[in-house]
């Protein structure tokens, strides 16, 4: 083997390999890169489910505190049917009055 050859194997070699290694090193910073992005979905997704979670809880409290504001809003009704009963109640009472007041002071004749 004369020493051109020897030479030229050897730089082939040492070229191919740093091919290689290059080569490897692209492959792994993509993995490396894949992983990463997983982990970040990976960590996104169950940052999405707390606050999904979460929503759902606010969801409820604000349907229990709806329910309860009906609740106490159909007893607002009741206590207000009541009050304008007794308010028509106290009205008639009062024109009753006013018409008796009217006709003794006619028997008097003040009027």
């Amino acid at each position: 083997m004369s020493r051109e050859t020897f030479e030229f194997g050897a730089n082939s070699g040492i070229r191919v390999a740093q091919g290689l290694m290059l080569g490897h090193a692209a492959v792994q910073g993509a993995f490396d890169s894949l992983r990463a992005r997983q982990d970040t979905d990976r960590h996104s997704v169950s940052r999405l489910a707390g606050r999904l979670g979460q929503a759902r809880r606010d969801a409820n409290a604000v349907e229990a505190e709806a329910d309860g504001l009906a609740a106490e809003a159909a007893e607002l009704r009741l206590l207000l049917g009541a009050a304008l009963q007794r308010a028509a109640a106290a009205e008639a009472r009062a024109e009753r009055a006013e018409r008796a007041v009217v006709a003794a002071a006619r028997r008097k004749g003040l009027v």
